[in-house]
């Protein structure tokens, strides 16, 4: 789904460049637009608005409101990288299982997600233009790795067994070790701390490569696998 644009006219909003409402498997979602030129209305998610989606790629996609990649959106085993926002330039009140947030942008706050629910999600390498949080904004993280984002470093949010830093004021099980990954970026090294650091009761389905979780798991979307 590649190349759409949503605009704001005066009978209706710039909802979802890509999709909206729908529900998609194995996509990828690439290079759409949600656009608005009045004051009176809103845009939301580049590239999808509401719905679900699962095993896939959102990416490249931009909004001049809230929500580059995804804005009120279930999203399981996939990957938001490269898309930009005035508020959430990943995703903004999402749910979001077993995911990679990374390489998003934001002009006002949370670079990587606004306003979100996650689990066994990574969340890397966001930005945001201004003073606000580079990684995420009023989010709630379970079993979460949330680090090396810029303008911010997600301090705004509730972390319960994520792997954050600086170590949160609240929430339980939480590390402040600096996450390792292989050279992909995102999959766990051998020796990375977030390795059998998570809660086995944040965990569901599978990490982002369809393997099991093991008991404990490891934090982040990437359960570390020899294979």
């Amino acid at each position: 789904i590649s190349g759409n644009t949503a605009q704001c006219s005066p009978q209706g909003r710039g909802f979802g460049g890509g999709a909206s409402g729908s529900t998609l498997t194995n996509c990828m979602v690439h290079g759409n637009i949600a656009e608005s030129y009045q004051v009176c209305c809103q845009a939301a998610g580049g590239g999808l608005f509401g719905g679900a989606a699962v095993g896939c790629i959102i990416q490249g996609n931009t909004v001049s409101g809230s929500g580059g990649g995804a804005w009120g959106v279930t999203l399981y085993n996939c990957i938001v990288s490269y898309n930009q926002a005035l508020s959430g330039g990943g995703t903004w009140g999402c749910i979001i299982y077993d995911s990679l947030l990374a390489y998003n942008t934001a002009f006002n706050d949370g670079g990587g997600d606004v306003k979100s629910g996650m689990l066994d999600c990574t969340v890397i390498h966001n930005f945001c233009l201004t003073d606000g949080l580079g990684g995420l904004e009023g989010s709630t993280l379970n079993s979460c790795i949330d680090e090396f984002n810029s303008g911010g470093n997600g301090t705004n949010a509730s972390f319960f067994y994520c792997c954050t830093i600086p170590m949160p004021p609240t929430g339980v099980g939480n590390i402040t070790n600096a996450a390792t990954f292989q050279a992909d970026g995102y999959h766990l090294t051998a020796d990375s701390p977030c390795r059998g650091a998570g809660n086995i009761s944040y965990t569901t389905g599978v990490d982002i490569d369809g393997q099991p979780w093991l008991n404990p798991p490891s934090i982040g979307c990437d359960e570390y696998s020899e294979v």
